[in-house]
């Protein structure tokens, strides 16, 4: 039992050093004072999340996939289905993440593509949870009869899928995409990095170009040849 103790206690001492750290560098190269109590509780935000987020990798090792889960490469989907890729980065010398949203066609066709930057340190899972949630928030608003949604982040596809209660702020998220899932025709899959090269080049560019939205007639030159690519894949 003290073993487990000591753990616990060595984990909140280096998560709260690391968010001193990341407040620090918000008032040196942001001018951004942070409260102290605003410390502590990013730190235990911090630490719940990341527990959770362990737990539901550590399920994902026994839960059985899904039809269409761990490709390495992009496939279209089938006729008058939506395609939306999605990714997420974190900026930690900024103190935001970003996040990439890229719909095709079943000619592979861009419909549209989206990149949104917040403002916040978060967990790479939290970030992606975020992705998720504007994918399923954007096909709300669109007249698209049947999607794929696809993230390259399995804790995030596994939370979603599971039943698990998570009371955190990740935890949160997650029930938010299950209720918007359930309400949607929407399918959501976990495909590989390789797979993902076009959301993850979005993302990449997110915090030079945020709020950028683009079409078929405005695509990124940086993202021509994946797109390219990924079609004869």
């Amino acid at each position: 039992m003290r073993s487990q103790t000591d753990k616990e206690e060595h984990g909140e001492i280096v998560a709260l050093c690391w968010s001193i750290w990341q407040s620090r560098n918000n008032l040196v190269w942001n001018q951004k004072k942070c409260e102290v109590n605003f410390v502590v509780f990013s730190t235990k935000q911090y630490l719940a999340e990341w527990k959770n987020t362990q737990v539901m990798s550590t399920q994902a090792l026994y839960q059985d996939v899904k039809h269409g889960d761990g490709a390495i490469s992009w496939v279209r989907p089938k006729k008058d289905v939506v395609k939306i890729t999605i990714d997420a980065a974190l900026f930690a010398e900024s103190s935001k993440y970003g996040i990439g949203l890229l719909a095709r066609d079943d000619k592979g066709d861009v419909i549209q593509g989206r990149s949104e930057v917040f403002q916040g340190v978060v967990l790479q899972e939290f970030a992606e949870a975020i992705a998720v949630k504007e994918a399923l928030s954007w096909v709300k608003g669109r007249e698209w009869r049947e999607v794929v949604v696809e993230s390259d982040c399995l804790a995030v596809v596994q939370a979603i899928r599971s039943n698990v209660d998570m009371r955190s702020p990740f935890g949160s998220l997650i029930m938010e995409c299950r209720l918007m899932i359930s309400e949607l025709n929407i399918d959501l899959c976990f495909i590989r990095r390789s797979a993902n090269m076009a959301a993850h080049c979005i993302v990449r560019e997110s915090c030079s170009f945020p709020g950028r939205v683009f079409d078929r007639r405005s695509v990124p030159v940086e993202l021509e040849s994946i797109l390219l690519a990924d079609l004869f894949e």
